[in-house]
């Protein structure tokens, strides 16, 4: 008894903040990927290598009333998603176990059931959804679908340094800049397919996130985004990353080629996907 699934990862936040008072994110998946194996043994060991996701799996078995399973599967994980960078390492982790166990047990997919079962174990990102969501991290209790995931090339600057999420969110920190007044026009620019705005409040987002999350080599970013032909810049709200976004990827491409170098960061370049489940194996 085995199933496998893949699960993207995303790069960073589009959008981030204070929604009506409502902590809210949006993101995108992109062509980076999580391999889960779930895979009945007599002796499951493997999977208390991965705490959260092990709990994603007896979470899963226990509320199918298979709870018995648990102590016959285990779990096999590959990934070339960075962790602790602001990549939803960990969302892609879960939701791959999600969708390889319910395969596994021949359960249909529930959008609801996976957002639960994810969000009770850490704050969750918006690549869980089948088209772009802007959620409520937090609890899950908020979410609104904007609309269709769109393609574009992202060129990442990861930073050496990873930022754990749990620890960042429960310090003490600056309040969540308010993202209301953008939040429709981020909504309409998604129903348009307005990727030049999308970026630019993704860039506003990002600079607005400075008290919080400091990045130095932001406003050099910025003018190599200017130079380069970007459209904006988009960052990870708790990790450590940034990215220039470009709706060409012939541009990416040529950016990449030119690009300074910065220490302390790996340049390389990644595109959106237009649906989570557009993975391909690896």
């Amino acid at each position: 008894m085995q199933a496998v699934s893949v699960y993207p990862g995303s790069c960073g936040e589009l959008l981030q903040g204070r929604n009506n008072g409502v902590p809210m994110l949006i993101s995108c998946p992109i062509n980076l990927f999580t391999r889960v194996e779930v895979f009945e043994t007599r002796r499951p060991v493997e999977k208390f290598r991965y705490p959260k996701s092990c709990r994603m799996l007896e979470t899963l078995l226990t509320s199918w009333e298979y709870a018995d399973l648990f102590s016959r599967l285990d779990l096999k994980i590959t990934s070339d998603i960075p962790h602790s960078k602001g990549f939803a390492s960990s969302t892609a982790d879960l939701c791959g176990v999600y969708h390889a166990l319910r395969s596994l047990c021949q359960r249909p997919f529930d959008q609801q059931e996976l957002l639960q079962a994810a969000i009770r174990i850490e704050p969750t990102d918006s690549i869980i959804f089948e088209r772009m969501t802007a959620i409520d991290y937090t609890s899950g209790a908020t979410f609104e679908t904007l609309g269709e995931y769109l393609c574009f090339s992202v060129l990442v600057f990861e930073g050496r340094k990873g930022v754990d999420t749990l620890t960042f969110n429960a310090a003490p920190l600056p309040p969540l800049h308010d993202i209301t007044p953008v939040f429709q026009r981020f909504k309409t620019a998604v129903q348009q397919g307005n990727l030049p705005q999308i970026a630019a409040i993704a860039a506003h987002s990002i600079q607005a996130n400075q008290p919080r999350l400091p990045y130095p080599i932001l406003p050099e970013i910025l003018q190599y985004c200017r130079n380069s032909g970007g459209l904006g810049v988009l960052g990870g709200h708790s990790g450590n990353m940034l990215g220039l976004i470009y709706d060409d990827p012939q541009a990416g491409r040529r950016a990449l080629q030119r690009v300074p170098t910065f220490s302390g960061y790996t340049s390389y370049l990644v595109n959106t996907l237009a649906h989570p489940l557009e993975a391909v194996p690896f």
